[in-house]
């Protein structure tokens, strides 16, 4: 069988031909998508990548065009073009981009296309992008050739191979090898159903025969060459597809080159802000500082160290700062200060990266809606959507002029082509070095930009491992790293990682008259003193008091014990086992509440480390990592402009055997460490200075020091998605039966709203996947408990009284 024209796409059922869909428009788009993001982008991201555009420029664009404009060569064959015209009861038996492999290193293909490089190092570079264009491994399942027919000798495969001859300036391919082409069919026929002997596996072997070696010991700067050449032509390969789509709003066929160079710029370039864009935001944030000051002589010495402090980052030259001050002194205020000062020659996109979904969204609200609540920035991560349609002050945004546009955009997996401020998690922007699919298609938006990465102390090993090697990669272009507190080893990491650049890191202090006020006291109460007592007395001396849990259960099983002896009371609680939905409602009203004159008792977990601008006026907390105590107590008496302390106590989790229980958290140290630190602060009076130098005194000296991660996306055939954090032991996602009919009905947004992420106890037979909605499906009631004020939970089947997990004794059920 053969066909008149060759396909890349599937045809709308309403259309009986579509010039789009054909695989020579196809890659034509591809082609002329390349070189609109080369033109556009091209010399920027080489320079980012400490790559020199003057001797380099060339050779990228040799090799990313041409790998561009032939990419998807391998859906001429026969199985590939019945599926895609929707033949019932066929199926491919090896994926496209692994045909053209084959060809590209055991056809007369192979010979013309190395043609057109000027070494073999080039020609394996070519090969590699187009076989990881869509990152699936060569091993998964049978490699069945049978039946398949190769359309070499179609007109339209001709066609498209003089077309590339004459944009590269190559030869024609030779006509007179029809009966090559036979004998590689018949080559093919033999190797029809082996897996480890087949073709494929020749050739692979052969690749890493004579060039594996070679390119393991090549510098970071040429590994990042090819995995830039890898991610554009991703990239370019999306938009072709977007554009050809039917509900694309430029839709007609065919496009031509000018159409797609006109997209491509306005959503890549033309939309990175200015500085009077960057002035704006600043502006707006210093009007709302100062609308909430009060008039005291401390508070102008505090301001006037702020102002020094902020004045410092905000004029760092090194291309790295990094930025160690405690919670309220004003750090992103100063980060956008310093955006300002790092895009005033040149527009800069800013990408400012947080660690959660939740901080990412604080961030929003906070800096980039500004006194009218207009958008100045955008904010994406993966809960994005929900959002927009949760939050108050975001419905306004969402129907805004070109607002669905853009959001269409991101749906089409251009994520940050259309914004020019953004707040986002770290995930989004480190993504790439783990071959993540939106992180390949974010690099375009990279090369122009500056990056803030907050709360660098929350990330785990794998996650700060994948920042340095960010800082080794992307050493072009200028960095801010902020924290409140940082181990001395991760510290030494990070000045290392920039000595071995040849660089010299800045790092600047907090404003010393604010870390230096007395904010803090440590409490002691007898033993067995029941802490629910104890909060519930300071309520009734109308304080706010934030109770910090390290699990859910425990969070959980202490809000019921308050709600027993005293229902009427203004009670919030607050965790990650929420529908998300929920959790949003859930933290607005923790704000609210906070906000506001009266008493509330907010109990919650880590969530409010990081993601909850308050002030609480007493504190009771977990044991836990010192970091993350450190960062719990900048939510107790933040606001202080002057000596007073507030008080906070720590309790001790233990299991049933009344040993120390250490989850969520690893047994590595961390909680004699606490100790000692607990015990070095003692009952004094503490600023937050105190606590750093405490923690400095009593930390580990062995600590483990790690190199940065050897990153897959610099790696040649390694194009396989890896995990960028540390997964956490049993975590899912969860849905209820109850929901099921409502995700049908609004899709992916609906199952985002109602998802709920779960730690499954062991004591709990292992939950069964539905593969159709990709977590698991309980029923509420029997083997989970979920309610929109207090969260979700495990029912133990077998003794439903018995206490939780953790040792907190109560019921899981109550």
């Amino acid at each position: 069988m053969s066909y008149d024209h060759l396909l890349a796409k599937s045809i709308p059922e309403d259309q009986s031909d579509d010039l789009n869909a054909h695989l020579i428009s196809h890659l034509k788009y591809t082609y002329w998508a390349a070189k609109s993001i080369w033109s556009n982008i091209g010399e920027d991201l080489l320079n980012a990548l400490g790559i020199d555009p003057a001797t380099e420029g060339e050779r990228f664009k040799r090799i990313f065009f041409l790998a561009a404009a032939s990419h998807d060569l391998g859906k001429a064959n026969s199985l590939f073009q019945k599926v895609v015209r929707g033949e019932s009861g066929v199926r491919q038996s090896i994926r496209h981009e692994w045909l053209l492999y084959v060809l590209l290193r055991c056809s007369p293909l192979e010979e013309w296309f190395r043609s057109a490089f000027k070494s073999d190092v080039e020609y394996t570079y070519f090969i590699w992008a187009i076989i990881a264009h869509h990152r699936k491994n060569s091993d998964k399942g049978t490699l069945d050739y049978s039946g398949m027919k190769l359309f070499v000798d179609n007109d339209e495969f001709r066609k498209i191979l003089n077309w590339i001859a004459g944009e590269f300036n190559l030869k024609p391919p030779k006509p007179s090898s029809a009966e090559e082409w036979k004998k590689l069919s018949a080559k093919l026929e033999r190797h029809s159903t082996t897996l480890k002997s087949d073709l494929l596996d020749i050739a692979i072997d052969k690749d890493f025969d004579f060039f594996q070696d070679e390119y393991d010991g090549f510098k970071l700067t040429e590994k990042s060459f090819m995995g830039a050449i890898r991610s554009l032509l991703m990239a370019a390969d999306v938009v072709a597809s977007a554009i050809a789509d039917p509900d694309f709003p430029l839709r007609k066929a065919p496009f031509d080159e000018g159409a797609i160079s006109d997209w491509i710029t306005e959503h890549l370039t033309d939309v990175i802000p200015t500085f009077p864009k960057y002035n704006e935001i600043v502006k707006g944030r210093e009007r709302r500082i100062n609308a909430n000051k009060v008039a005291q002589d401390i508070n102008q010495q505090i301001n006037e160290a702020r102002a020094e402090f902020q004045d410092n980052v905000a004029s760092s030259d090194c291309r790295v700062t990094l930025v160690s001050a405690g919670c309220g002194s004003g750090k992103t205020l100063a980060a956008f200060r310093w955006a300002v000062n790092h895009c005033a020659e040149k527009g800069n996109r800013l990408f400012f990266c947080y660690p959660t979904t939740g901080t990412a969204t604080e961030g929003f609200l906070d800096y980039l809606l500004d006194d009218q609540d207009q958008a100045l920035g955008d904010l994406i991560h993966s809960r994005v959507s929900v959002d927009f349609i949760l939050n108050k002050r975001m419905r306004g945004i969402e129907k805004a002029e070109e607002g669905e546009e853009t959001r269409a955009s991101i749906i089409r997996s251009l994520n940050l082509w259309g914004t020019g401020i953004v707040c986002c998690t770290v995930d989004t922007v480190l993504g790439f070095l783990v071959n993540h699919y939106s992180g390949h298609l974010s690099l375009p938006a990279f090369a122009s930009s500056i990056f803030v990465f907050d709360e660098i102390h929350s990330y785990d090993d794998t996650l700060f491992s994948y920042l340095l090697s960010f800082l080794q990669t992307f050493r072009g272009i200028p960095i801010l790293l902020m924290t409140a507190s940082l181990p001395n080893h991760r510290l030494e990491q990070i000045r290392d990682t920039i000595q071995n650049l040849g660089e010299t890191l800045n790092e600047i202090n907090g404003p010393e008259a604010w870390e230096q006020i007395k904010r803090y006291q440590q409490i002691e109460t007898d033993s067995g003193e029941d802490p629910v007592d104890e909060v519930i007395h300071h309520y009734q001396k109308g304080e706010k008091i934030l109770w910090v849990c390290n699990t859910v259960s425990r969070a959980i099983c202490f809000a019921k014990q308050i709600e027993s002896k005293a229902p009427d009371y203004n009670l919030v609680v607050y965790h990650s086992h929420f529908k998300y939905i929920d959790r949003c409602k859930k933290h607005e009203k923790t704000i609210e509440a906070f906000k506001g004159g009266n008493p509330v008792i907010c109990i919650t977990t880590q969530v409010a480390e990081m993601s909850l601008d308050i002030s609480a006026d007493y504190l009771v907390t977990d044991l836990a990592p010192t970091p993350s105590l450190i960062q719990r107590l900048g939510r107790l008496n933040r606001r202080a402009e002057s000596d007073g302390t507030r008080p906070f106590l720590v309790l001790r989790p233990k299991d049933n055997k009344e040993e120390p229980f250490f989850l969520p958290y690893e047994d590595n140290g961390w909680w004699s460490e606490s100790e000692e630190w607990l015990r070095e602060l003692g009952g004094n009076e503490l600023s937050q200075k105190d606590l750093i130098v405490a923690w400095e005194k009593t930390v580990t000296k062995e600590r483990r020091k790690s190199a940065p991660g050897t990153s897959p996306w610099a790696k040649a055939m390694d194009h396989e998605p890896k995990p960028l954090r540390k997964l956490a032991a049993g975590s899912c996602e969860v849905i209820l039966e109850e929901d099921i009919a409502e995700i049908k009905r609004g899709g992916k947004t609906s199952f985002l709203k109602c998802a709920i992420p779960m730690t499954a106890p062991k004591s709990i037979k292992k939950p069964i996947i539905n593969h159709k909605y990709g977590c698991i499906v309980v029923k509420n009631g029997e083997e989970i408990f979920y309610d929109r004020e207090v969260g979700a939970f495990w029912i133990k089947p077998e003794d439903k009284s018995k206490s939780a997990p953790d040792g907190i004794e109560g019921p899981l059920i109550v």
